[in-house]
């Protein structure tokens, strides 16, 4: 028996079919369009595959955006329209397909963290090590921006084993560049012409909290991967706690004094109302002796202050 389609997946089967009859009617192409369900971080994605006829590669749209305008009211039609133009633009654009090799992993290889029991099926294709409830996993980086998965497969072609292919991973993010700065300054800086400062409180009325990303603000929580990263926080805080705020940043504060309770119930209701699902990372807050890294059980000493929940209302965004 066929399945029967959700409304989503109906919408982009029948932005398929219109897609196909007007890239040849409108734009003399002649390709395969089909809908693929693509397994990423945090779950499956429907996405529209487009194969041209006498082309090896297939770029793939995924029309979340695509989905809300016709919701909103839009014919498909011209929604296929716009559609179009991306994919004779996707279409017409030279891609360098990467070299797996030895040399060429050396330096492409980074290595990222993600949710583990949300990415199960995942990692049973991809190299990975736990750390708590998340798992460090190899992405291959092909600049600031763009980057994919590095499956077994992947390291098999390059002639590596998958744990050859996570040292690898292991050595570059050492050599990465992390930015450690005040939530504070975070919030100043990006709310700076919102006229909002004044409602930002001093660093003196409440624990610091530190923000710890990368340069370019994608894939940054790999921060906590580093020694040297762990290290300083350590030297400004002493014990401390990292909250997992997304898979692009984390959040550091105090251990002593911290109220384990609090910390978690906020780190939820972040997660389930402000953080794109794509970018959830743990809803477990993390300890850390600026050496190791353990989830934060009950039992560590934690009683007393209270994080306000407005301080770590900014989770999610990339900075």
């Amino acid at each position: 028996m066929e399945k029967e389609l959700n409304d989503f997946e109906r919408f982009a089967k029948d932005l398929c079919d219109i897609v196909s009859e007007t890239l040849k009617a409108f734009h003399n192409v002649n390709a395969e369009v089909k809908p693929i369900h693509v397994l990423k971080a945090n779950g499956e994605e429907i996405g529209i595959s487009i194969k041209q006829d006498g082309k090896d590669v297939a770029p793939t749209i995924y029309p979340t955006e695509e989905y809300e305008r016709f919701k909103a009211g839009e014919s498909l039609e011209d929604i296929a329209k716009d559609t179009c133009r991306i994919a004779v633009r996707a279409l017409s654009e030279k891609v360098e397909m990467p070299t797996f090799n030895v040399a060429e992993a050396e330096k492409h290889i980074t290595l990222c963290l993600i949710n583990t029991a949300r990415n199960n099926e995942l990692l049973k294709s991809v190299p990975h090590y736990e750390i708590g409830d998340v798992s460090a996993y190899p992405r291959w980086e092909m600049d600031a921006q763009k980057s994919f998965i590095f499956k077994n497969d992947f390291a098999a072609q390059c002639g590596l084993t998958p744990d050859e292919i996570l040292e690898i991973g292991r050595r570059n993010v050492e050599r990465d560049h992390f930015k450690i700065d005040t939530l504070r300054n975070v919030l100043m800086r990006n709310f700076a012409t919102d006229g909002i400062n004044e409602m930002i409180p001093a660093d003196s009325e409440e624990p610091q909290i530190l923000v710890i990303t990368n340069e370019s603000g994608v894939q940054g929580a790999k921060a906590i991967l580093n020694a040297d990263v762990l290290e300083t926080v350590h030297e400004r805080l002493g014990d401390f706690v990292i909250l997992p705020s997304s898979v692009h940043e984390v959040l550091a504060l105090k251990a002593e004094g911290a109220n384990f309770q609090e910390l978690k119930a906020t780190v939820m209701e972040v997660n389930s109302t402000v953080v794109d699902k794509r970018d959830f990372l743990s809803d477990e807050p993390m300890f850390c002796d600026g050496h190791k890294i353990k989830l934060l059980l009950a039992e560590p000493k934690v009683d007393g202050t209270k994080v306000e929940e407005h301080t770590l209302r900014y989770a999610g965004m990339k900075m």
